[in-house]
């Protein structure tokens, strides 16, 4: 047998049908921005990349200053972007009166790490430099992502200052990168332990050649991550948790049966974050039989579970 049987309950859990087309509306399918009427789009916040740009969708209705969310798209760093369907949960807090952020970043493996940190720190700096222009409340930013999306949004959790994960050449330096609250969905916080956690690269280890089973971290990447002590530590969050004077509150969700990144990313990074931080500064959803990014999380009951939390720490 290949798999053992958690592994092979997550993979039948992310083969189902219905999981199936989720991800591809999450991932794939194209998103319309025509039933959106205030809206700037294609905004660039970079020079470096035709990735670098950003699409603001204001709410009607509402007045000014707007509270912000950004969200953080996945695509295991190397797909992905601001018009699919995973854009459809932050859009419905339009009707709530805030202002709505899908952000690209640099993919790899055209660009390599840190560009895409480089990048959510320049989309936020932006932000506040021009947040008269779209009456942003700089006070009120929300960052939301999903797998390597969540990954980075739970980065920018902590490390708000740290200059290896900086790139002054994006200017606006004046401005800080913190945020106010962070909602993860099923990110990776500790790449140490991500490689022997994820069924998924156990899968591919067991199945696939040597040499192309070796190639999934240079894809990611554009370099073998797993190789390199101090790049496994730079690009984890959960690295960050002993050093930080400052995390943004963080809403944690994950699925108990995630083939693709394993909940205890999340559970390791909950206690570790409460251990540092106290109870209050960090919760944990564990999604019972959910898989990576399945159906549970998009649903209207666990929408208005992350607008409570979003409220509870703006303070609205």
């Amino acid at each position: 047998m290949i798999l053992n049987d958690y592994q092979q309950q997550s993979l039948q859990r992310l083969l189902r049908k219905k999981n199936m087309q989720q991800l591809y509306q999450a991932y794939i399918k194209p998103f319309n921005t025509k039933p959106y009427p205030k809206k700037f789009l294609d905004i660039p916040y970079g020079k470096q990349s035709i990735f670098q740009k950003m699409d603001i969708y204001l709410p009607e209705n509402h007045p000014g200053p707007y509270p912000v969310i950004i969200y953080i798209h996945g695509g295991a760093w190397v797909l992905g972007g601001k018009r699919q369907g995973c854009m459809y949960p932050p859009l419905s807090f339009l009707q709530h009166g805030y202002a709505i952020i899908g952000a690209n970043y640099r993919l790899s493996p055209l660009h390599k790490w840190p560009a895409h940190i480089h990048d959510i720190k320049a989309v936020v700096r932006y932000l506040k430099a021009h947040a008269s222009e779209y009456q942003l409340d700089t006070n009120r930013i929300v960052l939301w992502g999903d797998s390597a999306g969540g990954h980075l949004v739970e980065l920018m959790a902590l490390t708000d200052g740290v200059k290896e994960l900086e790139d002054p050449t994006f200017g606006y330096m004046e401005h800080d990168t913190k945020v106010q609250v962070v909602i993860s969905w099923f990110g990776i916080s500790n790449f140490a332990a991500f490689e022997n956690e994820s069924s998924a690269l156990t899968l591919a280890g067991k199945i696939l050649p040597h040499f192309l089973y070796k190639q999934f971290p240079y894809l990611m990447f554009k370099q073998n991550i797993f190789q390199d002590t101090k790049l496994v530590k730079q690009v984890s969050p959960i690295t960050y948790i002993e050093q930080a004077n400052y995390t943004a509150p963080i809403l944690l969700q994950h699925g108990t049966k995630d083939f693709l990144v394993s909940p205890q990313q999340s559970i390791s990074f909950w206690n570790t974050l409460i251990q540092k931080f106290g109870s209050s500064i960090c919760e944990l959803d564990q999604i019972e039989g959910a898989g990576h990014y399945s159906e549970e999380f998009v649903t209207p009951e666990n929408i208005y579970r992350i607008r409570k939390f979003i409220e509870q720490h703006l303070q609205r």
